[in-house]
């Protein structure tokens, strides 16, 4: 099986940890784009918010739906495709629902991230950058309980 999946060079991949037919894609040109590899003629989810390349994507280890995302703009994204169907605010036409929580703690191009393993801290992050940078943080919980499924688990 074959296809154009971006109009631009795809830098990352990443099949979905559980999901038997999803796979997820980011490219030269900055999207990040969710497939069910049934039928790849158009993504399931085009998720847009870095502004540069994305070098690196990972599901996380708590939650089948959520995506992390990294860039060369220096950015980290964590994404809850559940939020995905959810209609913007009214003051917040051009917002994703998805997009929980954008980094830009970076000051050169993120070259990888990842997911802490313990399940007490969940939601933390470890991020490396071209500067020799390592920035471990975590969205603050209010963040995490007005953006996220309410079925998962947010550290207090």
């Amino acid at each position: 099986m074959s296809a154009e999946l971006h109009k631009c060079p795809v830098l990352a991949s990443t099949f979905h940890p559980t999901g038997q037919f999803a796979f997820a894609t980011g490219s030269m040109d900055g999207p990040v784009r969710v497939w069910d590899f049934r039928s790849i003629s158009k993504p399931v989810y085009n998720l847009v918010a870095h502004r540069g390349p994305v070098t690196g994507l990972h599901w996380a280890p708590f939650s089948d739906s959520v995506l992390m995302s990294h860039s060369t703009d220096g950015s980290i994204v964590i994404w809850d495709l559940l939020k995905a169907s959810q209609e913007s605010q009214p003051c917040d036409q051009n917002a994703n629902p998805e997009l929980v929580f954008q980094h830009y703690g970076h000051s050169s191009p993120v070259r990888d991230a990842c997911w802490c393993a313990d399940a007490n801290d969940a939601w933390t992050v470890l991020g490396v950058d071209d500067h020799n940078t390592v920035q471990i943080w975590s969205p603050a919980p209010k963040i995490l309980n007005d953006n996220t499924d309410p079925d998962l688990e947010v550290p207090s």
